[in-house]
């Protein structure tokens, strides 16, 4: 299975530019305390699902979300851990990539149909 991080509401209840983006990329040590916006060596995001990060599990894309901030790992006004991203709620969504086929087992599965549809021919005629 593959997850992907979908952003919704900033935690003030704002939909701003990011809102039902997928992330593609986050740095949360470029952030500056005073950036309102995150410029995109801090975060890109895509309108595209194909084009997010993906994640082998749930709990992946979670600490992803939710990474500090190695430069100010706490934020000055409550001490609490810095993680920016965690500004914005965001949604852990399941995805079914296309499995990729082996040519020889692909060819093989063709070959024993093609036997089978020539079997069932003989036999109606």
């Amino acid at each position: 299975m593959t997850y992907v991080l979908k952003l919704s509401l900033r935690m003030d209840n704002v939909k701003d530019h990011y809102y039902g983006q997928y992330v593609k990329y986050y740095n949360p040590n470029n952030v500056k305390l005073s950036d309102v916006f995150l410029d995109e060596s801090v975060l890109q995001v895509a309108s595209d699902i194909n084009e997010a990060k993906k994640f082998i599990n749930s709990g992946d894309a979670l600490e992803y979300w939710r990474q500090v901030d190695t430069n100010c790992p706490t934020r000055p006004w409550d001490g609490k851990p810095n993680r920016p991203l965690t500004a914005w709620c965001a949604e852990v969504i399941n995805i079914l990539l296309p499995q990729p086929t082996e040519p020889k087992k692909q060819e093989f599965l063709e070959s024993v149909l093609s036997i089978v549809l020539e079997g069932k021919k003989e036999q109606t005629c």
